[in-house]
């Protein structure tokens, strides 16, 4: 596990054992705070990390020396399924943004933070338009090269506070936390004239793509929860879509 330790080391310092073990830069922990469980990353060719359980043995009182007992396990397979795992839990895996349950479980916390804090939270809720046509012309790889595609332009204009999510099929979710929705619309309008001006291209092929955008804003609209937010921005992209789509519609407000 360790190759820099040799039977030269028998007897050194522990700061000197413990840098042949994990690194230079490992943080040697203090013997006399008892039992203790750690998590080390150790440095140098392969990053690996281990876990170091310290046991205070009894004192001898024949020979009044404390002593301890490491056990050391190397956990680095371990923390990379577990990695893994939350990535599928919690992300989308064709755009690699989160997915629907990470933003309920995020925006949740937006959401209340904004009640606290009396501060404007926006929602918008967007698509691709005419995506079944894109599957239909083009194929199945097009169409999800056209989702990364709007899930790249959109996490280039993000700014602080505000969360971007796969919200299902061809469908986006957007939190905008301490913006109101003339902020919003401004907001989607920008989003909306890159998606149609930055065409994506698959083997030589140009596609024209386009989005309609629906918007909510609290407090106001008479939403109290998350849950009613969404389904006034749901409401705003519908009204968008019968509009002729490739817009901008907050809701109780007249279509942009």
């Amino acid at each position: 596990m360790f190759r820099r330790l040799d039977r030269t080391m028998l007897s050194r310092p522990l700061n000197d054992v413990w840098s042949a073990m994990f690194g230079a830069g490992a943080s040697v922990p203090d013997l006399e705070s008892g039992a203790q469980d750690l998590e080390v990353l150790a440095d140098g060719e392969e990053e690996r990390i281990y876990q170091v359980r310290i046991s205070p043995l009894q004192q001898n009182m024949k020979r009044g020396i404390p002593g301890t007992i490491m056990i050391i396990s190397d956990i680095t397979e371990l923390k990379q399924m577990q990695k893994k795992l939350e990535q599928h839990a919690y992300y989308d895996d064709l755009t690699e943004i989160y997915n629907r349950r990470a933003f309920y479980e995020l925006c949740e916390e937006m959401f209340a933070r904004a009640g606290r804090e009396n501060a404007p939270f926006t929602t918008i809720l967007f698509d691709v338009d005419h995506f079944k046509k894109v599957n239909d012309m083009y194929g199945h790889h097009a169409g999800d090269l056209a989702l990364v595609h709007t899930v790249r332009i959109c996490g280039e204009n993000l700014e602080e506070d505000m969360l971007l999510a796969r919200y299902g099929g061809e469908e986006f979710v957007l939190a905008l936390y301490g913006r109101t929705a003339d902020f919003g619309k401004q907001f989607a309008e920008k989003l909306r004239e890159r998606i149609a001006s930055q065409p994506l291209v698959v083997d030589g092929t140009v596609i024209h793509l386009t989005s309609s955008f629906g918007i909510a804003e609290y407090p106001g609209h008479g939403a109290k929860t998350l849950q009613d937010m969404l389904r006034c921005s749901d409401e705003a992209l519908y009204e968008a879509k019968r509009n002729g789509r490739n817009r901008v519609c907050v809701y109780g407000s007249q279509t942009a």
